[in-house]
Protein backbone atom coordinates (compact mmCIF):
# COMPACT_ATOMS: atom_id res chain seq x y z
CA UNK A 1 0.00 0.00 0.00
CA UNK A 2 1.27 3.53 -0.74
CA UNK A 3 2.03 6.06 1.98
CA UNK A 4 -1.09 7.90 3.23
CA UNK A 5 -1.45 11.52 2.07
CA UNK A 6 0.14 14.16 4.27
CA UNK A 7 -3.17 15.96 4.80
CA UNK A 8 -4.98 12.79 5.88
CA UNK A 9 -6.27 14.29 9.13
CA UNK A 10 -8.04 17.13 7.37
CA UNK A 11 -9.93 15.14 4.77
CA UNK A 12 -13.69 14.66 5.09
CA UNK A 13 -14.30 11.08 6.13
CA UNK A 14 -16.83 8.28 5.84
CA UNK A 15 -17.14 5.42 8.32
CA UNK A 16 -17.85 2.43 6.13
CA UNK A 17 -20.85 0.17 6.65
CA UNK A 18 -20.19 -3.60 6.69
CA UNK A 19 -21.20 -3.90 3.02
CA UNK A 20 -19.07 -0.94 1.98
CA UNK A 21 -16.11 -2.30 3.92
CA UNK A 22 -16.39 -5.64 2.14
CA UNK A 23 -16.52 -3.95 -1.26
CA UNK A 24 -13.55 -1.70 -0.43
CA UNK A 25 -11.41 -4.66 0.61
CA UNK A 26 -12.35 -6.61 -2.53
CA UNK A 27 -11.34 -3.60 -4.62
CA UNK A 28 -8.08 -2.95 -2.77
CA UNK A 29 -6.86 -6.55 -3.02
CA UNK A 30 -7.69 -6.96 -6.70
CA UNK A 31 -10.40 -9.54 -6.04
CA UNK A 32 -12.75 -7.31 -8.05
CA UNK A 33 -10.27 -6.85 -10.91
CA UNK A 34 -10.51 -5.15 -13.38
CA UNK A 35 -12.33 -2.62 -11.17
CA UNK A 36 -10.13 -0.09 -9.37
CA UNK A 37 -12.88 1.83 -7.61
CA UNK A 38 -16.60 2.44 -7.38
CA UNK A 39 -18.54 2.70 -10.62
CA UNK A 40 -19.63 5.94 -12.26
CA UNK A 41 -23.16 6.38 -13.53
CA UNK A 42 -22.52 5.17 -17.09
CA UNK A 43 -20.86 1.97 -15.88
CA UNK A 44 -23.57 1.50 -13.24
CA UNK A 45 -26.38 1.71 -15.79
CA UNK A 46 -24.50 -0.47 -18.28
CA UNK A 47 -23.99 -3.19 -15.67
CA UNK A 48 -27.66 -3.14 -14.73
CA UNK A 49 -28.88 -3.24 -18.30
CA UNK A 50 -26.27 -5.42 -20.01
CA UNK A 51 -24.15 -7.06 -17.26
CA UNK A 52 -21.18 -5.24 -18.77
CA UNK A 53 -19.17 -2.14 -18.03
CA UNK A 54 -19.54 0.72 -20.48
CA UNK A 55 -16.45 -0.54 -22.33
CA UNK A 56 -18.04 -3.96 -22.85
CA UNK A 57 -16.18 -5.87 -20.12
CA UNK A 58 -18.33 -8.55 -18.51
CA UNK A 59 -19.34 -7.49 -14.99
CA UNK A 60 -22.59 -8.68 -13.38
CA UNK A 61 -23.28 -6.61 -10.24
CA UNK A 62 -22.71 -2.86 -9.72
CA UNK A 63 -19.97 -1.93 -7.25
CA UNK A 64 -21.33 1.29 -5.78
CA UNK A 65 -20.59 3.47 -2.75
CA UNK A 66 -23.77 4.81 -1.20
CA UNK A 67 -23.58 7.99 0.90
CA UNK A 68 -26.03 9.91 3.07
CA UNK A 69 -27.09 13.56 2.95
CA UNK A 70 -24.69 14.26 5.84
CA UNK A 71 -21.72 12.74 4.02
CA UNK A 72 -22.62 14.65 0.88
CA UNK A 73 -22.68 17.88 2.87
CA UNK A 74 -19.39 17.06 4.60
CA UNK A 75 -17.77 16.32 1.24
CA UNK A 76 -18.75 19.75 -0.06
CA UNK A 77 -16.45 20.62 -2.91
CA UNK A 78 -13.63 18.32 -1.75
CA UNK A 79 -12.16 15.99 -4.35
CA UNK A 80 -11.14 13.28 -1.87
CA UNK A 81 -12.94 11.31 0.84
CA UNK A 82 -11.16 9.36 3.59
CA UNK A 83 -12.67 5.92 4.19
CA UNK A 84 -12.56 4.48 7.73
CA UNK A 85 -13.31 0.88 8.64
CA UNK A 86 -15.63 -0.18 11.46
CA UNK A 87 -12.87 0.39 14.03
CA UNK A 88 -12.04 3.84 12.63
CA UNK A 89 -8.80 2.79 10.97
CA UNK A 90 -8.19 4.72 7.72
CA UNK A 91 -8.18 2.19 4.88
CA UNK A 92 -8.36 4.20 1.66
CA UNK A 93 -8.84 7.58 0.05
CA UNK A 94 -11.53 7.85 -2.59
CA UNK A 95 -10.82 10.24 -5.44
CA UNK A 96 -14.36 11.58 -5.60
CA UNK A 97 -16.07 11.51 -8.97
CA UNK A 98 -19.75 11.56 -9.89
CA UNK A 99 -22.63 11.86 -7.44
CA UNK A 100 -26.15 10.84 -8.41
CA UNK A 101 -29.40 9.50 -7.01
CA UNK A 102 -30.16 6.02 -8.39
CA UNK A 103 -33.58 4.53 -8.91
CA UNK A 104 -33.20 1.81 -6.28
CA UNK A 105 -36.57 0.24 -6.99
CA UNK A 106 -35.53 -0.24 -10.61
CA UNK A 107 -32.16 -1.57 -9.49
CA UNK A 108 -33.95 -4.11 -7.28
CA UNK A 109 -36.19 -5.29 -10.10
CA UNK A 110 -33.25 -5.75 -12.45
CA UNK A 111 -30.91 -7.43 -9.97
CA UNK A 112 -33.42 -9.59 -8.13
CA UNK A 113 -36.31 -9.94 -10.55
CA UNK A 114 -38.74 -8.46 -8.01
CA UNK A 115 -39.45 -5.40 -5.89
CA UNK A 116 -41.05 -7.48 -3.12
CA UNK A 117 -39.83 -5.82 0.11
CA UNK A 118 -39.66 -9.21 1.85
CA UNK A 119 -36.93 -10.36 -0.55
CA UNK A 120 -33.65 -10.03 1.42
CA UNK A 121 -31.77 -8.31 -1.40
CA UNK A 122 -34.61 -5.89 -2.11
CA UNK A 123 -35.08 -5.13 1.59
CA UNK A 124 -31.39 -4.29 1.98
CA UNK A 125 -31.31 -2.15 -1.14
CA UNK A 126 -34.44 -0.16 -0.29
CA UNK A 127 -34.01 0.22 3.46
CA UNK A 128 -30.30 -0.11 4.28
CA UNK A 129 -28.76 1.76 1.36
CA UNK A 130 -28.16 5.53 1.42
CA UNK A 131 -29.82 7.71 -1.27
CA UNK A 132 -26.73 8.90 -3.20
CA UNK A 133 -24.03 7.00 -5.07
CA UNK A 134 -20.48 8.34 -5.26
CA UNK A 135 -17.98 7.07 -7.81
CA UNK A 136 -14.21 7.23 -7.71
CA UNK A 137 -10.89 5.41 -7.80
CA UNK A 138 -9.47 4.09 -4.54
CA UNK A 139 -6.00 4.77 -3.19
CA UNK A 140 -5.32 2.16 -0.53
CA UNK A 141 -3.78 2.93 2.85
CA UNK A 142 -4.18 -0.42 4.62
CA UNK A 143 -6.63 -3.29 4.46
CA UNK A 144 -9.58 -3.22 6.87
CA UNK A 145 -9.03 -4.98 10.18
CA UNK A 146 -10.01 -8.65 10.00
CA UNK A 147 -11.10 -10.03 13.38
CA UNK A 148 -12.17 -13.51 12.28
CA UNK A 149 -9.97 -16.12 10.62
CA UNK A 150 -7.37 -13.51 9.73
CA UNK A 151 -4.92 -16.26 8.72
CA UNK A 152 -7.36 -17.33 6.00
CA UNK A 153 -8.10 -13.83 4.68
CA UNK A 154 -5.83 -14.22 1.67
CA UNK A 155 -5.63 -11.64 -1.14
CA UNK A 156 -5.61 -12.96 -4.72
CA UNK A 157 -1.86 -12.51 -5.13
CA UNK A 158 -1.18 -14.68 -2.07
CA UNK A 159 -3.44 -17.47 -3.33
CA UNK A 160 -1.86 -17.37 -6.78
CA UNK A 161 1.56 -17.58 -5.14
CA UNK A 162 0.48 -20.68 -3.20
CA UNK A 163 -0.67 -22.32 -6.42
CA UNK A 164 2.63 -21.48 -8.09
CA UNK A 165 4.59 -22.95 -5.17
CA UNK A 166 2.55 -26.13 -5.47
CA UNK A 167 3.61 -26.34 -9.11
CA UNK A 168 0.04 -26.47 -10.36
CA UNK A 169 -1.67 -24.22 -12.86
CA UNK A 170 -5.04 -25.77 -12.12
CA UNK A 171 -7.44 -25.29 -9.25
CA UNK A 172 -11.12 -26.05 -8.74
CA UNK A 173 -13.03 -23.23 -7.01
CA UNK A 174 -15.65 -24.61 -4.65
CA UNK A 175 -17.99 -22.40 -2.58
CA UNK A 176 -19.61 -24.62 0.09
CA UNK A 177 -22.67 -23.12 1.77
CA UNK A 178 -25.25 -25.87 2.30
CA UNK A 179 -25.35 -29.29 3.98
CA UNK A 180 -25.39 -30.82 0.50
CA UNK A 181 -22.17 -28.96 -0.33
CA UNK A 182 -20.58 -30.41 2.79
CA UNK A 183 -21.73 -33.85 1.70
CA UNK A 184 -20.00 -33.26 -1.64
CA UNK A 185 -16.66 -32.93 0.12
CA UNK A 186 -16.67 -36.66 0.88
CA UNK A 187 -17.60 -37.74 -2.64
CA UNK A 188 -14.74 -37.64 -5.13
CA UNK A 189 -17.17 -37.67 -8.05
CA UNK A 190 -18.76 -34.46 -6.80
CA UNK A 191 -15.48 -32.54 -6.98
CA UNK A 192 -13.64 -33.14 -10.24
CA UNK A 193 -9.88 -33.18 -9.73
CA UNK A 194 -8.18 -30.06 -11.02
CA UNK A 195 -4.87 -30.08 -9.21
CA UNK A 196 -5.90 -28.05 -6.17
CA UNK A 197 -9.22 -27.63 -4.44
CA UNK A 198 -9.80 -23.98 -3.54
CA UNK A 199 -12.46 -23.55 -0.87
CA UNK A 200 -13.97 -20.07 -0.88
CA UNK A 201 -16.39 -18.81 1.69
CA UNK A 202 -18.00 -15.56 2.75
CA UNK A 203 -20.36 -15.10 5.67
CA UNK A 204 -21.22 -11.53 4.66
CA UNK A 205 -24.18 -10.33 2.65
CA UNK A 206 -27.91 -10.46 2.19
CA UNK A 207 -28.02 -14.11 1.09
CA UNK A 208 -29.95 -16.15 3.70
CA UNK A 209 -27.66 -18.74 5.28
CA UNK A 210 -28.62 -22.41 5.25
CA UNK A 211 -25.83 -23.09 7.74
CA UNK A 212 -24.72 -20.26 10.10
CA UNK A 213 -21.79 -18.63 8.35
CA UNK A 214 -19.40 -18.43 11.28
CA UNK A 215 -20.22 -22.04 12.15
CA UNK A 216 -19.41 -23.28 8.66
CA UNK A 217 -16.25 -21.18 8.40
CA UNK A 218 -14.81 -22.44 11.69
CA UNK A 219 -15.33 -26.05 10.75
CA UNK A 220 -14.07 -25.77 7.21
CA UNK A 221 -10.84 -24.49 8.73
CA UNK A 222 -10.81 -27.31 11.29
CA UNK A 223 -11.32 -29.90 8.56
CA UNK A 224 -8.41 -28.74 6.39
CA UNK A 225 -5.78 -31.21 7.69
CA UNK A 226 -8.05 -34.17 7.01
CA UNK A 227 -9.15 -32.86 3.61
CA UNK A 228 -5.54 -32.24 2.63
CA UNK A 229 -4.77 -35.91 3.20
CA UNK A 230 -6.79 -36.73 0.08
CA UNK A 231 -6.13 -33.68 -2.10
CA UNK A 232 -4.29 -30.35 -1.90
CA UNK A 233 -6.81 -27.96 -0.40
CA UNK A 234 -6.57 -24.21 0.21
CA UNK A 235 -9.18 -22.26 2.13
CA UNK A 236 -9.94 -18.55 1.86
CA UNK A 237 -12.50 -16.64 3.92
CA UNK A 238 -13.38 -13.77 1.60
CA UNK A 239 -14.84 -10.33 2.40
CA UNK A 240 -17.31 -10.77 -0.46
CA UNK A 241 -20.70 -9.21 0.27
CA UNK A 242 -23.10 -11.68 -1.28
CA UNK A 243 -26.21 -10.50 -3.14
CA UNK A 244 -29.05 -13.02 -3.73
CA UNK A 245 -29.01 -12.19 -7.44
CA UNK A 246 -29.10 -15.64 -9.04
CA UNK A 247 -26.83 -15.98 -12.06
CA UNK A 248 -25.32 -12.53 -11.48
CA UNK A 249 -24.02 -13.68 -8.09
CA UNK A 250 -22.75 -16.91 -9.62
CA UNK A 251 -20.83 -15.09 -12.36
CA UNK A 252 -19.37 -12.60 -9.86
CA UNK A 253 -18.06 -15.50 -7.78
CA UNK A 254 -16.61 -17.05 -10.94
CA UNK A 255 -14.76 -13.80 -11.74
CA UNK A 256 -13.46 -13.57 -8.17
CA UNK A 257 -12.36 -17.22 -8.32
CA UNK A 258 -10.53 -16.52 -11.58
CA UNK A 259 -8.77 -13.55 -10.00
CA UNK A 260 -7.62 -15.89 -7.22
CA UNK A 261 -6.04 -18.22 -9.74
CA UNK A 262 -8.72 -20.89 -10.10
CA UNK A 263 -8.89 -22.58 -13.50
CA UNK A 264 -12.27 -24.27 -12.90
CA UNK A 265 -15.46 -23.17 -11.18
CA UNK A 266 -17.80 -25.75 -9.69
CA UNK A 267 -21.43 -25.05 -10.60
CA UNK A 268 -23.91 -27.20 -8.65
CA UNK A 269 -26.71 -28.43 -10.91
CA UNK A 270 -30.06 -28.56 -9.14
CA UNK A 271 -33.67 -28.88 -10.21
CA UNK A 272 -34.03 -25.10 -10.44
CA UNK A 273 -30.57 -24.46 -11.86
CA UNK A 274 -30.24 -21.42 -14.08
CA UNK A 275 -29.29 -23.11 -17.32
CA UNK A 276 -30.11 -22.21 -20.89
CA UNK A 277 -32.22 -25.36 -21.27
CA UNK A 278 -35.96 -24.82 -21.15
CA UNK A 279 -35.52 -21.06 -21.26
CA UNK A 280 -38.95 -20.62 -22.85
CA UNK A 281 -40.55 -21.80 -19.60
CA UNK A 282 -38.67 -19.28 -17.50
CA UNK A 283 -39.54 -15.70 -16.62
CA UNK A 284 -37.83 -12.82 -18.38
CA UNK A 285 -35.52 -12.36 -15.41
CA UNK A 286 -34.59 -16.04 -15.39
CA UNK A 287 -33.95 -15.96 -19.14
CA UNK A 288 -31.63 -12.98 -18.65
CA UNK A 289 -29.77 -14.91 -15.94
CA UNK A 290 -29.39 -17.92 -18.21
CA UNK A 291 -28.10 -15.73 -21.05
CA UNK A 292 -25.57 -14.16 -18.68
CA UNK A 293 -24.23 -17.57 -17.73
CA UNK A 294 -23.98 -18.48 -21.40
CA UNK A 295 -21.85 -15.40 -22.11
CA UNK A 296 -19.74 -15.96 -18.99
CA UNK A 297 -18.89 -19.49 -20.08
CA UNK A 298 -17.66 -18.13 -23.42
CA UNK A 299 -15.79 -15.03 -22.26
CA UNK A 300 -14.17 -15.85 -18.93
CA UNK A 301 -10.92 -17.78 -18.80
CA UNK A 302 -12.19 -19.93 -15.93
CA UNK A 303 -14.00 -23.11 -16.98
CA UNK A 304 -17.51 -23.72 -15.63
CA UNK A 305 -17.94 -27.33 -14.51
CA UNK A 306 -21.48 -28.58 -13.91
CA UNK A 307 -21.52 -30.99 -10.98
CA UNK A 308 -24.65 -32.81 -9.78
CA UNK A 309 -25.62 -31.52 -6.37
CA UNK A 310 -24.97 -34.08 -3.67
CA UNK A 311 -27.99 -35.06 -1.65
CA UNK A 312 -27.74 -34.53 2.09
CA UNK A 313 -29.21 -37.29 4.25
CA UNK A 314 -32.52 -36.89 6.05
CA UNK A 315 -30.76 -35.71 9.19
CA UNK A 316 -30.08 -32.48 7.33
CA UNK A 317 -26.29 -32.53 7.26
CA UNK A 318 -23.61 -34.86 6.04
CA UNK A 319 -20.08 -33.93 6.86
CA UNK A 320 -16.79 -34.62 5.21
CA UNK A 321 -14.89 -34.95 8.46
CA UNK A 322 -15.42 -35.63 12.16
CA UNK A 323 -14.60 -31.97 12.82
CA UNK A 324 -17.58 -30.77 10.79
CA UNK A 325 -19.75 -33.60 12.10
CA UNK A 326 -18.99 -32.65 15.70
CA UNK A 327 -20.05 -29.10 15.07
CA UNK A 328 -23.50 -29.97 13.76
CA UNK A 329 -24.21 -32.62 16.35
CA UNK A 330 -23.19 -30.42 19.27
CA UNK A 331 -24.62 -27.18 17.98
CA UNK A 332 -21.22 -25.52 17.92
CA UNK A 333 -21.00 -25.20 21.67
CA UNK A 334 -20.01 -27.39 24.58
CA UNK A 335 -21.87 -26.93 27.82
CA UNK A 336 -20.40 -24.65 30.45
CA UNK A 337 -21.25 -21.81 32.77
CA UNK A 338 -21.57 -18.37 31.27
CA UNK A 339 -19.25 -15.51 32.09
CA UNK A 340 -18.27 -12.07 30.85
CA UNK A 341 -14.79 -10.85 29.99
CA UNK A 342 -14.78 -7.07 30.38
CA UNK A 343 -11.80 -5.52 28.58
CA UNK A 344 -11.13 -1.90 29.51
CA UNK A 345 -8.27 0.39 28.54
CA UNK A 346 -7.27 3.45 26.59
CA UNK A 347 -8.03 3.87 22.91
CA UNK A 348 -5.23 2.11 21.07
CA UNK A 349 -4.34 -0.20 23.96
CA UNK A 350 -5.37 -3.27 21.95
CA UNK A 351 -8.76 -4.18 23.41
CA UNK A 352 -10.40 -5.09 20.10
CA UNK A 353 -7.45 -7.19 18.95
CA UNK A 354 -7.44 -9.17 22.19
CA UNK A 355 -11.25 -9.47 22.31
CA UNK A 356 -11.51 -11.00 18.86
CA UNK A 357 -8.50 -13.27 19.40
CA UNK A 358 -10.12 -14.55 22.59
CA UNK A 359 -13.42 -15.13 20.81
CA UNK A 360 -11.82 -17.18 18.05
CA UNK A 361 -9.81 -19.25 20.54
CA UNK A 362 -12.85 -19.93 22.72
CA UNK A 363 -14.95 -20.89 19.70
CA UNK A 364 -12.38 -23.04 17.89
CA UNK A 365 -10.54 -24.71 20.76
CA UNK A 366 -13.27 -24.94 23.39
CA UNK A 367 -16.42 -24.87 21.22
CA UNK A 368 -18.07 -22.21 23.35
CA UNK A 369 -20.69 -19.77 22.11
CA UNK A 370 -19.06 -16.34 22.21
CA UNK A 371 -20.40 -12.86 21.51
CA UNK A 372 -18.03 -9.91 21.14
CA UNK A 373 -19.46 -6.56 22.24
CA UNK A 374 -16.95 -4.15 20.73
CA UNK A 375 -17.51 -0.45 21.37
CA UNK A 376 -16.27 0.42 17.90
CA UNK A 377 -19.03 -1.67 16.32
CA UNK A 378 -21.70 -0.73 18.86
CA UNK A 379 -21.51 2.88 17.70
CA UNK A 380 -23.21 1.82 14.48
CA UNK A 381 -26.53 1.33 16.29
CA UNK A 382 -26.52 0.35 19.97
CA UNK A 383 -24.79 3.52 21.15
CA UNK A 384 -25.15 5.74 18.08
CA UNK A 385 -27.13 8.28 20.12
CA UNK A 386 -24.44 8.71 22.79
CA UNK A 387 -21.72 11.33 23.10
CA UNK A 388 -18.58 11.54 25.24
CA UNK A 389 -20.46 13.32 28.05
CA UNK A 390 -19.92 11.58 31.42
CA UNK A 391 -23.55 10.50 31.77
CA UNK A 392 -23.44 9.02 28.27
CA UNK A 393 -20.18 7.19 29.00
CA UNK A 394 -21.89 5.55 31.98
CA UNK A 395 -24.92 4.63 29.87
CA UNK A 396 -22.63 3.18 27.21
CA UNK A 397 -21.05 0.84 29.76
CA UNK A 398 -24.39 -0.20 31.26
CA UNK A 399 -25.97 -0.98 27.88
CA UNK A 400 -23.12 -3.34 27.09
CA UNK A 401 -23.24 -4.82 30.59
CA UNK A 402 -26.95 -5.54 30.30
CA UNK A 403 -26.46 -7.44 27.04
CA UNK A 404 -23.46 -9.24 28.55
CA UNK A 405 -25.57 -10.29 31.54
CA UNK A 406 -28.21 -11.83 29.28
CA UNK A 407 -25.58 -13.72 27.29
CA UNK A 408 -24.03 -14.93 30.55
CA UNK A 409 -27.41 -15.93 31.98
CA UNK A 410 -27.93 -18.36 29.11
CA UNK A 411 -24.52 -19.99 29.36
CA UNK A 412 -22.72 -17.94 26.73
CA UNK A 413 -19.52 -15.97 26.91
CA UNK A 414 -19.64 -12.21 26.44
CA UNK A 415 -16.41 -10.42 25.55
CA UNK A 416 -16.78 -6.66 26.01
CA UNK A 417 -14.17 -4.25 24.64
CA UNK A 418 -14.76 -0.70 25.86
CA UNK A 419 -12.70 2.25 27.00
CA UNK A 420 -15.05 2.49 30.03
CA UNK A 421 -13.07 5.30 31.71
CA UNK A 422 -15.21 5.65 34.83
CA UNK A 423 -14.54 3.31 37.76
CA UNK A 424 -18.06 3.67 39.17
CA UNK A 425 -19.63 2.69 35.84
CA UNK A 426 -17.39 -0.37 35.67
CA UNK A 427 -18.48 -1.31 39.20
CA UNK A 428 -22.14 -1.00 38.19
CA UNK A 429 -21.42 -3.20 35.18
CA UNK A 430 -19.86 -5.82 37.44
CA UNK A 431 -22.88 -5.86 39.76
CA UNK A 432 -25.25 -6.16 36.81
CA UNK A 433 -23.42 -9.09 35.23
CA UNK A 434 -22.72 -10.91 38.49
CA UNK A 435 -26.45 -11.44 38.96
CA UNK A 436 -26.16 -13.90 36.07
CA UNK A 437 -22.59 -15.23 36.22
CA UNK A 438 -18.90 -14.43 36.55
CA UNK A 439 -17.48 -11.03 35.63
CA UNK A 440 -13.77 -10.92 34.82
CA UNK A 441 -12.33 -7.44 34.44
CA UNK A 442 -9.28 -7.29 32.19
CA UNK A 443 -7.26 -4.10 32.15
CA UNK A 444 -5.58 -3.92 28.75
CA UNK A 445 -2.75 -1.73 29.92
CA UNK A 446 -0.52 0.50 27.82
CA UNK A 447 0.84 3.99 28.57
CA UNK A 448 -0.79 6.95 26.84
CA UNK A 449 2.44 7.57 24.93
CA UNK A 450 2.39 4.03 23.51
CA UNK A 451 -1.28 4.30 22.52
CA UNK A 452 -0.69 7.69 20.89
CA UNK A 453 2.35 6.34 19.03
CA UNK A 454 0.27 3.49 17.64
CA UNK A 455 -2.78 5.63 16.84
CA UNK A 456 -3.55 3.66 13.68
CA UNK A 457 -7.09 5.00 13.81
CA UNK A 458 -5.89 8.60 13.96
CA UNK A 459 -7.97 9.05 17.11
CA UNK A 460 -5.40 10.95 19.16
CA UNK A 461 -4.13 13.22 16.40
CA UNK A 462 -7.57 13.95 14.96
CA UNK A 463 -9.13 14.56 18.37
CA UNK A 464 -6.27 16.85 19.34
CA UNK A 465 -6.86 18.80 16.14
CA UNK A 466 -10.57 19.07 16.98
CA UNK A 467 -11.61 17.10 13.91
CA UNK A 468 -13.37 14.14 15.50
CA UNK A 469 -15.38 15.87 18.18
CA UNK A 470 -16.04 13.40 20.98
CA UNK A 471 -15.07 10.19 19.19
CA UNK A 472 -11.64 9.82 20.74
CA UNK A 473 -10.25 9.87 24.26
CA UNK A 474 -6.70 10.79 25.27
CA UNK A 475 -6.73 9.26 28.75
CA UNK A 476 -6.77 12.31 31.01
CA UNK A 477 -10.08 11.16 32.49
CA UNK A 478 -9.38 7.43 32.48
CA UNK A 479 -9.52 5.85 35.94
CA UNK A 480 -7.05 2.96 35.98
CA UNK A 481 -8.73 -0.17 37.44
CA UNK A 482 -7.65 -0.73 41.03
CA UNK A 483 -8.28 -4.47 41.27
CA UNK A 484 -8.90 -6.17 37.93
CA UNK A 485 -8.81 -9.94 37.73
CA UNK A 486 -6.25 -9.70 34.93
CA UNK A 487 -3.78 -7.03 33.83
CA UNK A 488 -2.90 -7.59 30.18
CA UNK A 489 0.23 -5.57 29.42
CA UNK A 490 -0.15 -4.88 25.70
CA UNK A 491 2.94 -2.67 25.64
CA UNK A 492 5.05 -5.67 26.62
CA UNK A 493 3.27 -8.76 25.26
CA UNK A 494 1.78 -9.64 21.88
CA UNK A 495 -1.83 -10.67 21.31
CA UNK A 496 -1.06 -14.41 21.31
CA UNK A 497 0.66 -14.15 24.70
CA UNK A 498 -2.16 -12.08 26.17
CA UNK A 499 -4.75 -14.51 24.82
CA UNK A 500 -2.99 -17.42 26.50
CA UNK A 501 -2.75 -15.40 29.73
CA UNK A 502 -6.53 -15.05 29.80
CA UNK A 503 -7.11 -18.70 28.85
CA UNK A 504 -4.78 -19.78 31.67
CA UNK A 505 -6.82 -17.70 34.13
CA UNK A 506 -10.09 -19.23 32.93
CA UNK A 507 -8.66 -22.74 33.20
CA UNK A 508 -7.31 -22.08 36.69
CA UNK A 509 -10.74 -20.90 37.82
CA UNK A 510 -12.58 -23.87 36.26
CA UNK A 511 -14.43 -21.71 33.75
CA UNK A 512 -13.26 -23.83 30.80
CA UNK A 513 -13.03 -27.56 30.26
CA UNK A 514 -9.65 -28.80 29.13
CA UNK A 515 -9.64 -29.21 25.33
Amino acid sequence: MPEPPADLERLPFLKLTPRQQCDVEMLLTGAYSPLEGFLGRDDYLAVLQTCRLADGTLWPIPATLDITHDTLAALGGADRLLLLDAELYPVAVLEAGEIWQPDRAQEARILYGTDDPTHPGVAFLLHDTAPYYLSGRLRGIRLPVCRFQADFRLPPAAMRALLAQAGSAHGMAFWPETPADLAALQHASAIPRAGNLLLFFSASGAVPAVVPGRTLALNLAAALPRLNAAQRVSYCNLPLWRRPAGGRDLVLRAIVSQNYGASHFRVPVTGDSLSADGAAEKTGWQQAQALLLKHARRELEIAFVNVPQAVAPKTGVSSATPEIDALFHHGGSSRGSGFALFLTGLSGAGKSSLAHALAETLECRYRRAVTVLDGDYSRQLLTSDLTAAPEHQRLNVLRHAFIASEITRHGGIAVCALVAPDAQARLEARRLVERAGRFIEIHVAAPVAVCAARDRKGIYSRTKAGLLGAIGMHGEDYAVPSGPEIVADSARDDVATLTQQVIDYLMAHALLDRS
